[in-house]
């Protein structure tokens, strides 16, 4: 539906916002990086794979599960915006 394409699409603006303010990590031992399946201090390529495998995941999900669809997407975005919303409230920026 209209709904759920503009709920995916907000999924994966919230997941690059997520991506791209955790890159300010790398290369800064003061900052660690809470998500365990990235590590600490991730490197780039790291960084990367785990997005690059994440994102879709979770769009084939979505689209698996139809009856949850919806539901699906909004408590994915709310992580993202969530994990987004920590790195900057903790001094991390978006790169660009």
């Amino acid at each position: 539906t209209t709904e759920e394409t503009y709920w995916a699409l907000g999924y994966v603006a919230a997941a690059y916002a997520d991506w791209n303010t955790t890159r300010d990590i790398i290369g800064r031992p003061d900052y660690r990086e809470l998500n365990p399946l990235i590590g600490p201090h991730p490197s780039q390529a790291r960084l990367n794979q785990h997005f690059m495998i994440a994102v879709p995941m979770v769009l084939f999900a979505a689209d698996y599960f139809e009856k949850d669809r919806t539901t699906i997407l909004q408590m994915f975005t709310a992580v993202e915006i969530l994990a987004t919303g920590n790195n900057l409230n903790i001094g991390l920026r978006f790169k660009f």
